[in-house]
């Protein structure tokens, strides 16, 4: 009998049958169809769950969206029990009958990042939280840069980032928040890329499968496609030697609270490599975006790790 593979979004499907109907957004909507293909060559089918599916209890939902081959999602109302779930919304609900190949904790983990930067002491630049302005003093003590970081526990995407002037910390900075030493990366990474930028190591299985390397637009700093970056991907062997040595530990640490597909960045800057942050639920690159085969091979690679995990 087939299994199915779900990936559950807290969003709707419109009604031209895409999840995301914006033209920077068709690497989601595309993705989600390259994996469909990877997996039907193990025999295993792939659904789409959204918020517009009521969780019924028991591991089962009520309705689904089914891909089909004009590349488009279709309703289908009819109970459904995923054997195995991709959970890209954060479910806030559970009574232990639904499957993830990420753990809950490790989900937890991927939405604070100061538990990730205490986590990776050592690897990530010296990070603070700051729970209102009385904790700036402490900060201003202990992190040398003129630019500070500041960062929301829980976003992804580069929102809510923001880059202060050590002395011009905003009053109006909403809290918690991380505050955290800059690192200037203009300087690049040899025989990789020029200027500003950070380097996104999707793992699999507890191993690197693929980097890509984004770069903020012209005069920018944030590297997320959202905020305008531009991205291209990488085989495994492709990747710096001394990144993969440095990422080896990182990895080692997330994976022990149960994390099977996720993405950590990391940068270079001061003659240093630094992590950034993890990501437990990473948005999947698509055929469309391959120039090397990193992409198609990306896919293989979840495609295994997934019938693993379902076998």
């Amino acid at each position: 009998m087939k299994k199915t593979f779900a990936v559950y979004y807290k969003r709707d499907v419109n009604e031209q049958g895409q999840l995301y109907s914006k033209i920077e957004e068709k690497q989601f909507n595309e993705a989600i169809f390259d994996l469909r293909d990877s997996l039907a060559e193990k025999d295993i089918d792939l659904i789409l769950i959204t918020q517009q599916n009521p969780y019924v209890g028991n591991g089962q939902f009520y309705g689904y969206w089914k891909p089909n081959n004009n590349r488009r999602f279709e309703k289908v109302n009819e109970l459904v029990k995923p054997d195995l779930m991709h959970d890209k919304g954060h479910i806030d609900f559970s009574d232990g009958f639904l499957n993830f190949f990420n753990s809950h904790d490790f989900a937890r983990l991927g939405r604070n990042k100061y538990t990730q930067a205490v986590l990776a002491e050592g690897f990530i630049p010296r990070t603070y939280l700051v729970c209102s302005e009385k904790d700036y003093d402490k900060v201003l003590e202990n992190i040398k840069s003129e630019q500070i970081v500041a960062k929301p526990l829980d976003l992804n995407g580069g929102n809510g980032v923001t880059l202060y002037n050590r002395n011009n910390l905003n009053e109006n900075q909403s809290f918690p928040v991380i505050m955290q030493e800059f690192v200037e990366t203009s300087g690049g990474i040899d025989g990789m890329v020029n200027g500003r930028h950070d380097i996104r190591l999707y793992i699999i299985d507890g191993e690197a499968a693929m980097c890509s390397i984004r770069q903020p637009k012209e005069g920018g700093w944030l590297s997320n496609t959202h905020q305008g970056g531009t991205i291209h991907f990488y085989n495994k062997s492709e990747i710096n030697p001394e990144l993969l040595k440095f990422a080896q530990p990182v990895i080692e640490k997330f994976d022990q609270f149960g994390g099977k597909f996720y993405s950590i960045d990391f940068m270079h800057g001061n003659d240093s490599w630094y992590m950034v942050e993890m990501n437990d639920r990473p948005g999947m690159p698509a055929l469309f975006q391959d120039t090397n085969g990193a992409v198609k091979e990306f896919h293989k690679k979840l495609a295994a790790m997934i019938a693993k995990e379902l076998a």
